[in-house]
């Protein structure tokens, strides 16, 4: 039993370290080399490098200056001593990410639960996400064009060198936003930029990076535009509908129509209320969990997560309680981690909308969390306390922080309490405006979006249903062209043509004749 324990002992210590490792040397060099504006992959290297010795040296900087100040304290500091000292900070900084993330998560879940509940408040909010969605396509329209006049007015001064660079710029954008480049005059070079080579290189370099960070905004936001007028339109039908039957014959008829209907009006509601009763409720037990560490003795009787597992000691029993509770905590916090601003370059996008550098920066961000996640909710739901034989494997590796003073056990017992505050700025929505006095708007969290765009969204929806109406409208014209294409030719072969009506709409319809993908050869030699 005990060579077991030591198995498991050094399985974890080695997961730890390998993740540690991982997270904070190698991941950032390969977001830095994903991310940059280079050309070769010896200069993305150079620049993933020289990037982040900045963030190595102050990483190494608090380790030695945390190791001094404990060194001092301490005679004789060994090995196992440094180790703690970069486990505890490691730890403190990813708890005080995971309060901050659950302080959103716990007050947005159940808010984005509610909205759902009511077809009409989904409506506006959809709406109204139109015109945000495409106030950022059109920003960054302009931004790939302006950037690409300039390039193009820096082209001709270029060596061939600098011209293969701005190639490779022109074939990555998109042909919708390549358009401009064949019908706008370039603008005004300035000639002082075009006498360095360096300079010219460092401009080209500048423009690369905006205009990839561009497109892959414009992408992702022109993808979830779309998808979003799909769910809009939906909803308008769902509205339009009286009980269990759709306006539009287009989603189905008949029994079908009737369940689609019945899912969408009143099963897939009460799914959505009872969810944000559900999220409620974790929610407070995550809260009082989180506040009470600082009481380690009277925890088990007042947490409702120490209380739930104080009468179960059996492994099947403990499993049963904390599987759905872990779950609902891990979802929590990551709502908040994708729900802040700057999840924009570490953000999973669906249909194949991440790039290689948003899937790096995840992986990174979720490897730091991980560990002292896991290590929070073991001392939430306190098992060393109700019953279970000693600490748990986890706790005994990392334990070790306990060596260290502040940023050690004490920190990870007293600075959960800060939840308390950042849940009652998330509530009134106080952090948001703090940050942004302080200019640091992009660590600050996605609220919900202005009503006032609710005109400009209804506005892009009714745009988007006229096309639609005019394709289809379009395509049956072309569908019934091409049956009376195909009865001309059948009547010719017959002798049967002079009177014939479909040669009568044929006639009246030649603009479109040749824009008819069936039998326009054959018609036109006839």
């Amino acid at each position: 039993m005990e060579e077991e324990l030591r198995v498991i002992e050094m399985f974890w210590t080695g997961l730890y370290w390998s993740t540690f490792v991982l997270s904070w040397v190698i991941l950032p060099v390969l977001t830095s080399y994903y991310a940059s504006c280079e050309f070769t992959i010896l200069d993305k290297l150079k620049y993933a490098i020289k990037r982040n010795i900045t963030y190595y040296v102050v990483e190494c900087a608090a380790v030695i200056i945390s190791g001094i100040i404990y060194a001092s304290a301490v005679k004789r500091p060994s090995l196992n001593e440094a180790k703690a000292i970069v486990m505890a900070l490691a730890s403190a900084w990813g708890l005080i990410q995971i309060i901050l993330f659950l302080s959103n998560g716990i007050v947005g879940i159940p808010r984005a639960f509610l909205r759902k509940v009511r077809a009409s408040h989904k409506f506006v909010t959809l709406c109204c996400k139109l015109a945000q969605a495409q106030e950022i396509i059109n920003e960054n329209k302009e931004i790939v064009a302006s950037k690409v006049k300039k390039l193009m007015a820096m082209e001709p001064m270029c060596s061939e060198k600098n011209k293969t660079y701005i190639e490779k710029i022109y074939a990555r954008i998109p042909e919708e936003l390549n358009e401009f480049r064949y019908l706008d005059a370039p603008e005004p070079l300035n000639m002082e930029l075009c006498k360095s080579e360096k300079k010219v290189r460092s401009k080209i370099k500048s423009y690369n990076y905006k205009i990839k960070s561009s497109i892959q905004e414009y992408t992702v936001h022109k993808d979830k535009y779309y998808r979003q007028i799909k769910e809009a339109m939906l909803l308008k039908s769902l509205m339009k509908s009286k009980g269990c039957r759709m306006s539009d014959s287009e989603e189905g008829c008949g029994v079908q129509s009737c369940l689609f209907a019945l899912w969408h009006k009143i099963l897939l509601p009460i799914i959505y209320f009872w969810l944000c009763v559900i999220f409620t409720i974790s929610g407070i037990m995550i809260i009082l969990g989180e506040c009470l560490l600082v009481l380690p003795e009277y925890y088990k009787y007042l947490s409702p997560l120490g209380l739930l597992l104080k009468s179960h000691h059996k492994y099947h029993e403990v499993l049963f309680v904390t599987v759905p509770t872990l779950t609902i905590f891990i979802g929590t916090i990551y709502y908040g981690l994708f729900n802040f601003r700057l999840s924009k370059f570490y953000g999973l996008f669906p249909y194949k909308q991440t790039d290689s550098n948003c899937l790096i920066y995840s992986a990174l961000f979720t490897a730091k969390l991980a560990f002292p996640l896991c290590y929070n909710y073991l001392l939430i739901i306190s098992l060393s306390t109700n019953g279970s034989q000693g600490l748990t494997i986890f706790e005994s590796v990392m334990g070790v922080i306990d060596l260290v003073p502040f940023f050690g056990i004490d920190f990870q017992l007293y600075f959960p309490c800060a939840l308390g505050l950042l849940l009652i700025l998330n509530i009134f929505k106080v952090y948001g405006k703090i940050m942004r006095k302080l200019s640091l708007d992009n660590y600050t969290f996605i609220v919900d979006v202005s009503y006032t765009n609710y005109s400009v969204g209804k506005r892009y929806l009714e745009l988007e249903e006229g096309m639609i109406r005019e394709k289809k409208k379009k395509k049956n014209k072309t569908g019934l062209l091409n049956t009376a294409i195909a009865s001309v030719l059948t009547e010719k072969k017959n002798g049967s043509i002079r009177n014939s009506s479909s040669l009568r709409y044929v006639k009246e319809n030649k603009k479109n004749v040749r824009k008819c993908t069936r039998f326009n050869k054959a018609l036109l030699e006839a």
